[in-house]
C-alpha cells in the first residue's frame, strides 16, 4: 500500500538522519539558540551573523574545518554553526529565522515544497558515493550474523528497520535492492528509530542500515554481518543546504556567498589527504575514537552547483516510491534560487 508521508510526520521522526555521533562540536563559536532578530527571514538584506543549522554528519565535514571558515570570511560572511539534531528539526528553525541555513537530505524540503512550506537548496554538500572495491560503501546494510541473507535481491519479502517510515534512508534501500533485481515493494518496514542494529541482534527485524561512521565502528561485531554497501541517493545529489524561499529571494547576494564558499570546502575536502579529513571529522565529533575516524570510509562532495537535474533525480524517486504525490511534486526551478 503507497504511503504519503506529512512533513510534520518527517518533523515528528527526524532521528532517520542521526548517526552514531551526538555531540557537534561547533565551527565558528559554538551553538547558537536564538537569532539576534535583525533581519531573519523578513524582506531587509541580512547583515548579521549568519547561523548555520548542522547536525553529526559526515555530509557536514566540508564545512566543518578550520580552512571552512576562512572561505566564509573571504566572502565576507560572518558564521556561527549551530547544532541541530536532524534536518527535521532545523525546518521550523529556518521558518522561523533562527537559522538561515541548514543541512537537510534532499527529500525533506521537496516534501515541504509540496506541503505549501517554500524552501530554496542553496548549495550541494555529498553526493551518493560509490561502493568501494571492498564492498563497503559510506552507507551499508546489516543483518545478524548466522543469517541465510546473502546478497541485497533475497531482501525481497524480508523485515527491514529504518529509523523513520518514508524517509531518504528507506528510499535509498529500495533503490538499492531493486538496482540488485529485487523487488523492494515486497520489503516489509518497521520504524526502530536508533535502535535498528539491536533489533538485528535481536532478531526482531531481518536486516537495518548504518551511515558512516557508524558501521566502521560495528565492523567487528560478532553479532552482526555487513550485508553489502549502497550509494546514497541513488548516486546522485543526497544533502545540500536550505534556506527559506523568502530569504533567498531577499538575500541574493548572501545566497550567492554562501553558494561559492560551500563549493569552495567541497573541493577542498575531496582533495583533502585523510589525515585532513580526519582532523575534520575531529571537529564534528569530537567524542569519536581518532582510530575509528582514521579506518571510516568518507563520502564525496558535490563540487557544482546545484542544478535542476539534482532536483528532478530527488522528485523522481519519490514519486516512484509513493513518498511523492505526481500532483503535488514541486516544479524543479521552484526549489533553486531566483526563481519566481
Amino acid at each position: 500500500m503507497t504511503t504519503h508521508r506529512s512533513f510534520g510526520r518527517i518533523v515528528a521522526t527526524g532521528a532517520a538522519f542521526m548517526t552514531a555521533a551526538t555531540v557537534l562540536a561547533a565551527c565558528g563559536g559554538g551553538s547558537h539558540s536564538a537569532n539576534s532578530g535583525k533581519s531573519g527571514n523578513s524582506g531587509k538584506e541580512y547583515t548579521d551573523t549568519i547561523h548555520i543549522g548542522v547536525f553529526p554528519s559526515f555530509s557536514a565535514l566540508a564545512v566543518s574545518s578550520d580552512e571552512a571558515k576562512k572561505e566564509f570570511a573571504k566572502e565576507g560572511l560572518k558564521v556561527q554553526f549551530v547544532t541541530v539534531a536532524t534536518p527535521a528539526d532545523a525546518a521550523p528553525q529556518l521558518v522561523g529565522g533562527k537559522l538561515q541555513f541548514a543541512l537537510m537530505d534532499m527529500t525533506t524540503p521537496i516534501l515541504a515544497a509540496s506541503q505549501n512550506t517554500n524552501f530554496t537548496l542553496v548549495a550541494p554538500v555529498t553526493k551518493g558515493t560509490p561502493v568501494e572495491k571492498d564492498g563497503w560503501g559510506t552507507a551499508n546494510i546489516w543483518v545478524k550474523a548466522g543469517s541465510p541473507i546473502k546478497n541485497l535481491k533475497e531482501l525481497t519479502g524480508k523485515t527491514i528497520g529504518v529509523p523513520a517510515i518514508n524517509s531518504q534512508i528507506q528510499l535509498d534501500i529500495r533503490t538499492a535492492v531493486d538496482a540488485a533485481g529485487g523487488d523492494s515493494s515486497k520489503i516489509k518496514w518497521v520504524e526502530t528509530g536508533r535502535t535498528g542494529v539491536d533489533q538485528v541482534k535481536s532478531g526482531a527485524v531481518d536486516a537495518t542500515t548504518t551511515a558512516e561512521p557508524s558501521g566502521t565502528a560495528m565492523a567487528n561485531d560478532p553479532k552482526l554481518r555487513r550485508l553489502a554497501g549502497y550509494a546514497s541517493a541513488g548516486g546522485n545529489l543526497a544533502f545540500e543546504f536550505t534556506a527559506t524561499k523568502q530569504f533567498a529571494d531577499a538575500n541574493p547576494d548572501v545566497v550567492k556567498k554562501f553558494e561559492a564558499a560551500v563549493l569552495a570546502d567541497n573541493k577542498a575536502i575531496d582533495a583533502a589527504p585523510l589525515s585532513a579529513k580526519v582532523a575534520a571529522a575531529q571537529l564534528l565529533m569530537p567524542t569519536a575514537p581518532k582510530a575509528l575516524l582514521q579506518k571510516a570510509r568518507y563520502s564525496s562532495f558535490q563540487e557544482t552547483p546545484i542544478s535542476a537535474a539534482n532536483v528532478n533525480a530527488a522528485i523522481e524517486r519519490m514519486k516512484k516510491y509513493g513518498m511523492l504525490e505526481s500532483g503535488k511534486a514541486p516544479k524543479a526551478a521552484d526549489l533553486l534560487p531566483g526563481s519566481k
